[in-house]
């Protein structure tokens, strides 16, 4: 690699490389960068080609899977509830608010543990903190529900499943950014989304067959297989450049986009990204161009809570038996979930062929018009 002078034209190694790897940086050159990306805006970027697309959907698959447990956690209250209600002989009495605190408990959880995400992933990494926090977390509470003969040790049962689905919120969609090439990023978001859902159908099958303790016994069983995928998968490098193991971070890009992908340039390019992300923190807030979305994004996601979607998926199998439709309340939940599964994938097929806006307005007034 050849070591560029400090009298060479800043416009000649901004440019990006296309033939092989980028030239050295040096002290000066960097200053160089953080000076003229101050005044036009240009950023020096990696070459994406050859890049190894298999590892990085398969790396994509395996993380995402964590998304699944979201969808049990959240949709395991309608079953269990039919079964606790029939299960008289095991002393859980439930009235309508013990039922209304089995449904909530997950979600006060989960509220906390988006808070504790953020700061756990950077302090310990992606993939540590979903190995050594929310692995624990999810075995822990779905055997609590297994074994649970009271009704406080379900509620901390719940509670711990919502703390890891918290958690996992926040860092899985942060760790598919950070590996997953800008041509894909869209997809996968989609793929997060097929997960959650199909971890709703997977828990409503498990309904259909076993009663609330089985349930939690079954759904533990489904962390090991996600602790092994974990440990097996490289680090975000994005996470070991920001705190400095740029020569793991050469390892973890080699194994998600291949040995000949420009490795060298990518670390750099990160590197000056994260430390102008660093000085410019305090101003992003500040500035309108990242507030307004901001804002649009927090009132779509509380108006998606609003809506009841969410609520109707905790309490479906009680919503069905109060409607007196005769009908598995569990096997409801399959259809509705294959039934969002569906309608997910028909999107995924479309969603390039409009602007994302457009998406997000026709679902708004959908909702409001079905409100």
């Amino acid at each position: 690699m050849q070591e560029n002078s400090n009298d060479q034209d800043p416009d000649e190694w901004l440019q990006i490389n296309t033939e092989g790897a980028a030239p050295a940086i040096g002290k000066d050159e960097v200053e160089l960068l953080h000076e003229r990306n101050a005044e036009s805006g240009s950023i020096f970027m990696p070459t994406e080609e050859p890049i190894s697309w298999m590892v990085q959907f398969l790396v994509a698959v395996a993380i995402s899977s964590g998304m699944a447990f979201i969808g049990i956690g959240l949709a395991y209250s309608s079953p269990a509830l039919l079964s606790l209600r029939e299960d008289a002989n095991r002393g859980f009495q439930m009235s309508t608010q013990k039922e209304s605190w089995f449904g909530s408990c997950h979600f006060l959880g989960a509220f906390l543990g988006a808070f504790i995400g953020g700061p756990v992933s950077h302090k310990l990494g992606r993939k540590r903190a979903l190995e050594l926090c929310v692995c624990p977390l999810l075995l822990g509470g779905f055997l609590c529900l297994g074994v649970a003969k009271y009704l406080f040790v379900l509620l901390i049962g719940r509670a711990l499943v919502g703390i890891a689905c918290g958690i996992t919120t926040t860092i899985i969609p942060m760790y598919l950014a950070e590996v997953a090439a800008a041509s894909i990023r869209g997809s996968l978001g989609i793929l997060t989304q097929i997960m959650l859902l199909s971890g709703v159908v997977i828990i409503f099958i498990f309904g259909t067959l076993l009663d609330y303790h089985w349930m939690g016994y079954a759904s533990a069983t489904l962390v090991a297989p996600f602790w092994v995928v974990i440990f097996l998968c490289p680090e975000s490098p994005t996470w070991l450049v920001y705190t400095g193991q740029h020569g793991k971070a050469r390892r973890s890009l080699s194994k998600i986009k291949g040995p000949k992908y420009d490795h060298e340039s990518e670390v750099k390019y990160l590197d000056f990204h994260l430390n102008q992300n660093v000085a410019k923190e305090h101003k992003n807030w500040k500035n309108a161009r990242n507030l307004v979305p901001l804002f649009a994004s927090v009132i779509l996601l509380s108006t998606h809570g609003l809506s009841g979607g969410i609520d109707t998926v905790t309490y479906l199998a009680l919503i069905f038996q109060r409607l007196k439709i005769p009908i598995n309340g569990s096997l409801i939940g399959v259809v509705f979930a294959v039934g969002q599964v569906f309608v997910l994938v028909v999107f995924a097929l479309v969603v390039d062929r409009m602007p994302r806006k457009f998406y997000l307005i026709f679902s708004a007034c959908l909702t409001i018009a079905l409100l």
